[in-house]
């Protein structure tokens, strides 16, 4: 019996030891990559700290606040011509509204750009239906009609993608009458949860289902260099270490319950039968670095999708709005003006991005109170 508790105790001792080791080892690696990564485009930690503002809406941006259909709140923002072609952009889980703040600048001289915050994301709040992948179609559908919006383009990135597929096969008779175009980035048809590693989806799957406050402080956890890390896992090759903060701030901001609340529903979707009734005209866009909604997904998309075509940003990731920021712009704007009605305000974006190829700069911004 002595012998045993003896080694029971050296199993626990090493095990221990090399579990320490391996954490260390970790967090070592991951301060000397977010160093490394920072110092490659000059970055310092002084300007990190200063994501949010340099992410600032752009002056004259007007916000909406109304009910979504079962009781909840929906916000969004609002910039350019209100008489402009409307592109209508959300975000993926875990984000908001601010993530597109560069592409209101770009494309707002030529078009009317709307972003809303998904319920639990930003300044909307969920109601009685909570969360989940059709609750968010509806609530596609509860922003089109509140702001009368017709000739639409609609893109949905990663999760905003998903529930951008629901709202195709579910609200039929609103897309044909207020939708010309459809944009799917970065996003899934189904199983799209399949590049999450298995133990973080079981956690999810099997803790979070128990206790969904806990499971998302837990996923908020990390900090500094480890949280830079995690965050910058979802980019390609170059990104701006700004970029990789500002997501990772935004992802900070969420409540604990709706981070869970919102991933769980992800890991069941699937719109493959639905999708090739679609007619509306679509593009696909996609990294082709994208680590979590990869190429092959992006091409069930094209395949399922009988009106459309794909865009893959060489050597980009989850998030082209961010990594290629005069690219998506451009994508964008080309395949609106090709499913809109005649835009007169297109003379002016070209003229205006014709310098840099960004459109309107940081001095148009202002930091939000």
């Amino acid at each position: 019996m002595v012998v045993v508790a003896v080694a029971d105790r050296r199993t626990v001792i090493i095990s221990g030891g090399i579990l320490s080791a391996l954490i260390g080892s970790g967090y070592g690696a991951a301060k000397w990559f977010a160093a490394s990564d920072r110092r490659r485009t000059g970055t310092d930690r002084l300007r990190l700290a200063r994501a949010m503002e340099e992410l600032a809406e752009p002056i004259g941006t007007r916000h909406h606040l109304f009910g979504s259909h079962d009781g909840g709140q929906l916000h969004a923002v609002d910039y350019g011509h209100t008489d402009a072609p409307p592109i209508v952009l959300l975000h993926g889980v875990t984000l908001a509204a601010p993530l597109f703040n560069h592409a209101l600048v770009d494309l707002g001289p030529a078009f009317r750009v709307i972003a809303m915050d998904w319920r639990g994301h930003g300044r909307s709040r969920p109601g009685r239906d909570g969360f989940g992948v059709g609750v968010l179609a509806r609530d596609i559908a509860t922003l089109l009609m509140h702001l009368d919006l017709h000739h639409a383009v609609v893109l949905g990135h990663s999760m905003g993608g998903m529930a951008l597929g629901r709202f195709c096969v579910d609200e039929t008779a609103i897309r044909t009458e207020r939708v010309a175009g459809v944009v799917f980035c970065d996003t899934a048809a189904f199983n799209a949860g399949n590049k999450v590693p298995t133990l973080l989806r079981r956690f999810f799957a099997v803790f979070g289902g128990r206790n969904p406050e806990l499971a998302g402080k837990i996923a908020q956890i990390p900090s500094g260099d480890i949280a830079y890390m995690a965050a910058r896992a979802n980019f390609g090759d170059h990104p701006d270490p700004v970029a990789v903060e500002q997501t990772r701030l935004m992802f900070d901001a969420m409540s604990p319950s709706a981070i869970t609340e919102s991933i769980l529903p992800l890991f069941t979707h699937d719109v493959r039968s639905g999708l090739p009734l679609v007619n509306t005209p679509a593009l696909v866009m996609v990294g082709s670095k994208d680590p979590l909604t990869p190429p092959t997904q992006a091409a069930d998309l094209v395949r399922l999708l009988p009106h459309s075509r794909l865009h893959t940003f060489p050597g980009v990731g989850h998030l082209p709005m961010l990594e290629c920021r005069a690219d998506f712009a451009s994508v964008l704007a080309d395949f609106a003006h090709e499913v809109q009605p005649a835009n007169k305000y297109v003379n002016i974006l070209h003229q205006q991005s014709s310098g840099d190829g960004r459109g309107q700069r940081g001095s148009k911004r202002q930091t939000r109170q």
